[in-house]
């Protein structure tokens, strides 16, 4: 009984502690949003233009319950036309000045330099933990 104990508390303790891969996912966690902006950035510039995403609401015919949202009654009964609007997401083109992505692309590669050099020390040491 005296041994169990101890032994519950340390599997209960190891159990709690973060994996390795948790640990290395932690540690690089900015490094990997660096990446994402850089690709992003690079599409741009192979494309030529950014794509934007815009909401617009768009107006349908429909049948009417005769109970609208949050319960209000709406405009006529059981059975007739109703207008609703329901909202869509467009992605459209936008025009970008290709001069600026490519100072921000130099800025990023610059980051991700600082971060995968701050990244190093620290994978190494989660690494270096017990599985």
């Amino acid at each position: 009984m005296k041994l169990i104990l101890p032994l519950l508390a340390a599997a209960t303790i190891a159990a709690c502690m973060p994996s390795q891969d948790a640990c290395i996912r932690d540690a690089t966690r900015d490094l990997r949003t660096v990446d994402e902006l850089i690709a992003q950035q690079e599409l741009i510039l192979q494309r030529g233009y950014a794509l934007k995403k815009e909401k617009e609401y768009v107006r349908r015919l429909s049948l009417c319950s005769g109970i609208g949202s949050w319960g209000h009654r709406r405009y006529g009964g059981v059975g007739t036309a109703c207008v609703d609007s329901f909202p869509v997401t467009r992605t459209v083109p936008e025009a970008v000045n290709l001069d600026e992505v490519r100072a921000t692309l130099a800025s990023l590669r610059e980051k991700r330099g600082e971060l995968a050099a701050q990244a190093e020390p620290n994978v190494a040491a989660c690494r270096a933990r017990p599985a």
